[in-house]
C-alpha cells in the first residue's frame, strides 16, 4: 500500500482490492451478501478482495451502486470533493 504524505499528515492509498472490501465493509455485508445483491458470486467477490483478480467497469459500477459508495472513488481511489458550509441555515435557501 503506497502512503501519500500531506500537510496534516499520511494519506493511505489503497488498491482496488482493498476499496472493494472498504466499499463492502461499509455497507455493513458479508461477501455473500454482496454476491446476492449484486449477482456476483462470493467466489469473484472474494478473488477481488484478495487481488486474485481485478473487477471491470461494469462490475464496479455495479459493487459502487450495490454499497453506496462513489463510483470514481471504487475505480480509481479519487473521490469528488463536495464543498458545503456547516452550521449556516442559509445555505441552500433561494432568498
Amino acid at each position: 500500500m503506497l502512503v501519500l504524505v500531506g500537510k496534516t499528515g499520511a494519506i493511505p492509498q489503497f488498491g482496488i482490492n482493498h476499496r472493494v472490501k472498504l466499499a463492502r465493509e461499509y455497507a455493513g455485508m458479508q461477501q455473500h451478501d454482496l454476491a446476492d445483491k449484486t449477482g456476483l458470486s462470493r467466489t469473484s467477490i472474494a478473488n477481488m478482495e484478495t487481488g486474485r483478480t481485478k473487477p471491470r467497469k461494469k462490475t464496479i459500477t455495479i459493487i459502487a451502486s450495490a454499497t453506496g459508495v462513489d463510483r470514481e472513488w471504487l475505480a480509481t481511489g479519487n473521490a469528488p470533493v463536495y464543498i458545503t458550509e456547516m452550521g449556516n441555515p442559509d445555505v441552500g435557501s433561494k432568498d
